[in-house]
């Protein structure tokens, strides 16, 4: 790894490493090749590493291999790596497909072939239909337009959201009009991100009817959109009743879509508006309080000063309570089948242990979602919107100790410092550069190989508590 860092790993090395029995060091041999010239001997390395055993060995040699081998080569390994046992080999097969090949016919086939697989799959199958109509879109257009109203009414919201990845790629805008109105955030959320993309400001209208929802990652979204509207006087009230319901509940985990929406709020307003936000001068939260003073005094000309009111910290738990968090166990038992066994790292990270500990005892993380798979880097997961700004109510400080990201540990998922909701992710494989920026507050010590079969929008039936 450090070689690699440094640019320092000869061809010897290479080689020597790619007989190591830790797939994690064969691993780090084709990163290492990624990062060096398409010699004839790392061309063959990576042919190896299509066929290692390891499915983390096999995902970075199919994407390396598409990057460097000859394109009458390319795509016949991408057929073949497309049908791997291993699913997230299939998908990155599955997205690097997107572009031509020579045999149009086959690639054609072949991805009609799995996206047409989307009638038939369950909770756990969707994966591969949903990249292959993605792809699709961009090689056969007309195939995937045949298939994509399936897809946008499909039951399970995670096949919408690619749905809407597939109409933007098609520019249809009546597919991605029809999913702005979806049930599900997570599907608008991509809706109206796609359709501003494709036509501007004139979806304006669109985006302010969005401001109705309180999904927070849908309301930063609309917020940012519609910076420098072409219509801010049908914007501003709307914005402002958004932010005063979003308000309403005292979270502090609401901070990034307030802080959105009165960013757009002073954009658009002025002071004939200025009394609506005159309470939240006193707000509970004093980034919010201070922001909504400043705009006030932009408006009117005359200074104010922010008095807010915060909550209360969550306390740092006694001594007593982090020796029983030590022998601690929190068991996530999977739909995909298996379980993942965590031990909390409670003298190092005793408020994260704790929190953690106290969402699973109470029931929080039963049937959320592990909603982000990174392939060779990370799951996330245990939000309730299934999305990075969707979390528990109040937020966690930093316990940065001296642990490092190796494969296996556990950490809390944040937007910043002291940030964390309550999402956790685990490390797929050793990410020392997370080092000091994320809390590691646990290890999985029993059911990594279940840990890396998780494919994203996998279920969590239930987490339960054990005390060995």
């Amino acid at each position: 790894m450090a070689l690699s860092v440094f640019g320092r790993v000869g061809a010897e090395a290479i080689s020597g490493a790619m007989e190591d029995s830790d797939a994690d060091v064969r691993r780090l041999s084709l990163v290492a090749i990624g990062r060096e010239s398409s010699r004839e001997e790392n061309i063959q390395l990576l042919v190896r590493g299509l066929s290692d055993q390891s499915a983390r060995v096999r995902v970075e040699a199919v994407k390396l291999y598409a990057a460097r081998a000859p394109d009458s080569e390319k795509c016949p390994a991408l057929f073949r790596a497309s049908g791997d046992s291993d699913v997230h080999v299939a998908i990155a097969a599955l997205d690097l497909l997107a572009q031509p090949c020579e045999n149009r016919a086959r690639q054609n086939e072949l991805l009609r072939a799995v996206a047409s697989g989307i009638e038939g799959a369950n909770s756990l199958g969707w994966q591969g239909p949903a990249h292959a109509l993605v792809a699709l879109a961009s090689v056969s257009p007309d195939v995937a337009e045949s298939l994509l109203d399936f897809f946008s009414q499909h039951p399970n919201v995670f096949v919408r959201v690619y749905a809407a990845r597939a109409a933007a790629v098609l520019g249809d805008l009546d597919a991605l009009g029809f999913l702005t109105a979806d049930p599900a955030p997570n599907v608008r959320t991509v809706a109206v991100q796609e359709l501003f993309r494709l036509r501007g400001h004139d979806v304006d209208p669109v985006l302010v009817n969005q401001l109705d929802q309180n999904d927070p990652f849908l309301l930063i979204t609309v917020a940012g959109l519609l910076k420098e509207t072409v219509d801010p006087d049908a914007a501003v009230q709307p914005l402002l009743d958004a932010f005063r319901r979003i308000s309403l509940v005292p979270r502090q985990t609401a901070r990034d879509p307030r802080m959105s929406l009165l960013n757009r709020i002073a954009e658009v307003g002025g002071p004939a508006v200025a009394e609506e936000l005159e309470e939240y001068v006193r707000d509970y939260d004093p980034i919010v309080a201070d922001r909504v003073a400043l705009i006030i005094s932009q408006w009117t000309g005359e200074q104010r000063v922010a008095r807010p009111n915060p909550l209360v910290r969550v306390p740092v738990p006694s001594p007593e309570e982090i020796d029983r968090l030590k022998r601690a166990r929190v068991i996530l038992e999977m739909a995909r089948g298996g379980e993942i066994e965590i031990q909390l790292y409670a003298g190092v990270a005793p408020t994260h242990a704790a929190r953690f500990w106290s969402l699973a005892s109470s029931g929080y993380f039963d049937g959320l979602t592990f909603h982000r798979v990174v392939t060779n880097f990370v799951l996330q997961g245990g939000s309730p919107g299934a999305n990075e700004y969707s979390g528990d109510a109040a937020y966690t400080r930093d316990e940065l100790g001296l642990l490092s990201h190796w494969r296996g540990t556990v950490g809390t998922s944040t937007r910043g410092r002291d940030t964390g909701d309550g999402q956790i992710f685990i490390n797929l494989v050793d990410n020392l550069r997370l080092d000091h920026d994320f809390t590691v507050f646990g290890e999985v010590v029993r059911g990594m190989h279940s840990v890396d079969v998780v494919s994203e929008g996998d279920v969590i039936t239930r987490a339960r508590v054990e005390m060995p």
